[in-house]
């Protein structure tokens, strides 16, 4: 035993015995191997323990100015003419023999020693690289001790500890790895992922494993134009790091340990402002509709975007039961309408209502990445008539972001939530991307219509009981982040807003 590096447990059939051992007879020794090469570092003592539970063996030593067993008979197991003894000298200079009687406390004796052959192990110098990949299934813990089973037949492994029930999208990775790499040696690590569009390999990339289960503080993003990656659980080799180890020094090498290694994917919830059959609902069903020749129109989007489509589906008496959507569209920052019409003679039947819960709606949205302020709330005679929106944010190219703000009158009575949410838009750096993740820009934003960059310099809405106001006294900020690529994300990391009085400005 090498403490505190490696420990071998021998069964007593590998234990080779003998009632006239000799230090020449090989066949009287007792070999064993450690399941991997244990490192022994220089400059440092090292010692290796024989412990046995069992009383039933005897270790023979040596001692300094004996003679050696049993060669007061003969020198060497062959010999007849035991008159040529070996007498042991001088200790070699591998230490001492340590001796217990409670495997506690332990004694040295300078003058004996264990005789023992160590042999090292000889590393080739050229280099050798070793793929490790996600297994099918995609199972989401480790395996342990079955990874190699699973490797030789993923069937003959029936724990795999859970698995992803269906592909797992991928827009940013993390991956930390054990391993142990001497000063002579070296591992270089790379990988290579699948495409969700149409599931094609990227080439492989460098990358630096974080260290015993951490990941590293930033993860590898993805944004290379290539979009999403896919871990696809009918696949062995949807992901796969390959780590290429190499060493100058044939005594040692690098070591890599495939149960300490892992993969960490994530997914950012961020869509392009599509909208999806959760921000649709039917207010009134309607009667006498016909499937077949009733057409469905939803509004073209508010910015550069794709229209979205939607269908129908109706009961025995032409009641419209369910409205959703066929292809999603893009670029919906303002709440569209979807409209049910029917050529079909429909005298005295009612009229289908359907309605979307988009942005500008008092609830929902259809946004997936949005952050709201807490509601402020403006001390007596302060109340304001305008608005300013600061924030400092990354905005990558092909991304946006959108601020909208909602306001409440001091005299009006309808609950502040339930106001409409309404769009700023840009007075500075509009058309500005960050070129790199550390290009942060600070952007402007006020009541006005968007895209024309241009302040109204004043604030109105419309309460639900028609009343239209100009002034508010509470008000609550709501930021989207949309994105046509979920590996290309922005972000934000200060936010200031200003209640000013109307037609000042800044």
């Amino acid at each position: 035993q090498i403490l505190p590096y490696s420990t071998k447990l021998l069964h007593p059939s590998q234990v080779i015995t003998s009632t006239n051992p000799h230090y020449l007879d090989s066949s009287t020794y007792t070999e064993f191997m450690f399941e991997a090469p244990v490192y022994i570092p220089p400059g440092e003592l090292f010692a290796f323990m024989v412990k046995s539970t069992s009383a039933a063996y005897t270790l023979y030593y040596a001692q300094q100015n004996t003679l050696a067993v049993p060669s007061t008979a003969k020198a060497l197991p062959t010999d007849t003419n035991p008159s040529n003894p070996t007498k042991i000298g001088a200790l070699p200079q591998v230490g001492a023999l340590f001796e217990s009687q409670n495997s506690i406390t332990w004694t040295t004796d300078q003058t004996k020693d264990l005789m023992f052959v160590m042999d090292r192990c000889i590393f080739v110098t050229t280099s050798a690289t070793i793929p490790f990949v996600v297994p099918q299934n995609l199972p989401f813990r480790k395996m342990g001790d079955d990874d190699i089973l699973h490797k030789l037949n993923p069937n003959s492994v029936s724990n795999l500890y859970g698995n992803q029930s269906q592909d797992a999208f991928v827009d940013a990775l993390n991956v930390s790895t054990t391993d142990f790499v001497p000063s002579s040696a070296s591992i270089n690590y790379s990988y290579i992922t699948t495409l969700a569009s149409d599931q094609s390999k990227t080439s492989a990339q460098a990358i630096t494993p974080g260290k015993f289960g951490t990941p590293t503080s930033e993860s590898v993003y993805l944004d290379d134009g290539l979009g999403e990656r896919k871990l696809i659980r009918s696949s062995n080799n949807s992901f796969s790091l390959y780590a290429t180890l190499s060493t100058s020094d044939p005594n040692v090498s690098p070591i890599i340990a495939d149960d300490g290694l892992s993969l960490y994917t994530v997914r950012y919830l961020i869509n392009n402002m599509e909208l999806s059959n959760s921000v649709i609902g039917i207010t009134a069903s309607g009667n006498g509709y016909n499937v077949l020749s009733t057409t469905v129109t939803v509004s073209a989007p508010d910015i550069t975007g794709t229209t979205a489509t939607a269908g129908v589906t109706a009961n025995a008496n032409g009641a419209i039961t369910s409205c959703y959507i066929i292809t999603p569209g893009s670029g919906y920052i303002k709440t569209p309408t979807i409209t049910v019409s029917d050529p079909t003679t429909r005298s005295g039947n009612s009229n289908t209502s359907v309605v979307v819960y988009g942005e500008t709606s008092p609830k929902g949205g259809n946004s997936w990445a949005k952050y709201f302020t807490k509601k402020v709330v403006l001390t007596p005679s302060n109340d304001s008539g305008d608005l300013r929106v600061f924030y400092t944010a990354y905005r990558p190219t092909g991304t946006n972001i959108f601020v909208y703000y909602k306001i409440l009158n001091r005299n009006d009575t309808q609950n502040f939530e339930d106001g409409s949410w309404q769009l700023m838009t840009t007075l500075s750096n509009p058309n500005t991307f960050s070129l790199s993740r550390d290009n942060l820009i600070e952007f402007e934003a006020a009541p006005g219509i968007y895209e024309s960059n241009q302040a109204n310099n004043n604030i109105s809405y419309t309460s639900t009981t028609g009343q239209t106001y100009t002034e508010y006294s509470q008000f609550a900020i709501k930021i989207v982040l949309a994105t046509n690529d979920n590996t290309v994300v922005p972000y934000l990391t200060n936010l200031r807003a200003l209640a000013l009085p109307p037609g000042t400005g800044i």
